[in-house]
């Protein structure tokens, strides 16, 4: 074949999407991932693929084993893992979230903590904080009485309105964060859902520069 017609070949090529696998635990979550996808769009060529039922009621051995085998499986090019804390702290499983916590970067899973609650996550959208509450609802009532009245836990009422202050979460985030591998980590409120928009691909379609700061 000449190089005109391999060049030819190369121009009928469609572009590759990149898939990546969400595990969360709950409907926020889901409905998060949602959102995220839509503002994506399809010309970014990135799939999100949320899967609730890898860890919705498991305890975290057993969503360690599922993340680990999606993993053998090799069919996502990048797995993001999001815990939120309050339910470990609750059950006084601290340690066992760290150990897996561990285990699953050293396995390159990216690993999203928030302390305690995703809600967490949004109110860093308006406010730069690390108070901590061990009530989650606690945070809920200051996000809706404050800053986002028609957000309910569970559904997307709202969460499209966050993306109007996204580089002010991922600033917040990022000088609010010391490390979560140590129990008195946990004493202070935190989020490493940036970890998702900084990620090379999500940054580049969302056009963040706060992820290089």
């Amino acid at each position: 074949m000449g190089t005109k017609g391999r060049r030819h070949n190369r121009k009928l090529q469609k572009p590759k999407y990149i898939s990546y696998a969400i595990l969360g635990e709950g409907d926020t979550e889901r409905y998060y991932v949602k959102v995220l996808r839509e503002k994506l769009g399809r010309e970014c060529k990135i799939r999100l693929i949320y899967l609730p039922e890898l860890t919705t009621n498991l305890s975290l051995k057993e969503q360690y084993a599922s993340l680990t085998e999606l993993l053998s499986e090799g069919e996502y090019d990048k797995i993001f893992w999001i815990l939120d804390a309050d339910r470990y702290i609750h059950d006084n499983k601290l340690v066992d979230l760290i150990e897996f916590i561990i285990k699953a970067e050293k396995k390159n899973i990216v690993v999203i903590v928030n302390n305690p609650c995703i809600e967490f996550w949004f109110l860093l959208h308006y406010q730069l904080t690390t108070r901590f509450e061990r009530n989650c609802e606690n945070i809920l009532s200051l996000l809706q009485k404050k800053y986002l009245p028609e957000y309910r836990k569970g559904n997307e009422k709202g969460l499209l309105k966050l993306y109007e202050y996204l580089s002010d979460a991922i600033v917040h985030a990022k000088h609010g964060f010391i490390g979560y591998t140590e129990a008195e980590s946990f004493n202070q409120g935190f989020s490493t859902m940036y970890s998702l928009f900084c990620d090379e691909k999500i940054r580049v379609c969302l056009a963040l520069a706060t992820c290089n700061d």
